[in-house]
């Protein structure tokens, strides 16, 4: 699926862009993918950790833990949202 994805903010740097990704599911695992250089900060191997409590209008925000840890926005009409829930209710 494609998604939007972002490094997770830190209090003491700006709010870093969404980027365009694209996202695979693997057993529990999320996979993200970048095309080309950039947001290749963002590849790698993530599990499904947490959700917005009140995400934007119209979007569920969800937290992946890797090495790094990664938000990635969804619509809320998206069929991938079933997944993201089903993920996030395993235990890790």
């Amino acid at each position: 699926m494609i998604a939007r994805a972002q490094l997770l903010p830190d209090r003491h740097q700006p709010t870093a862009t969404w980027n365009e990704v694209r996202l695979f599911v693997d057993e529990d695992n999320i996979l993200v993918r970048t095309r080309g250089r950039r947001a290749s900060d963002l590849r790698g191997e993530y599990k499904v950790v947490g959700k917005s409590p009140s995400p934007p209008k119209k979007r569920e925000i969800y937290i992946l833990k890797g090495d790094k840890d990664v938000c990635v926005r969804i619509p809320t009409d998206s069929r991938a949202i079933a997944t993201f829930e089903e993920l996030l209710s395993r235990p890790n």
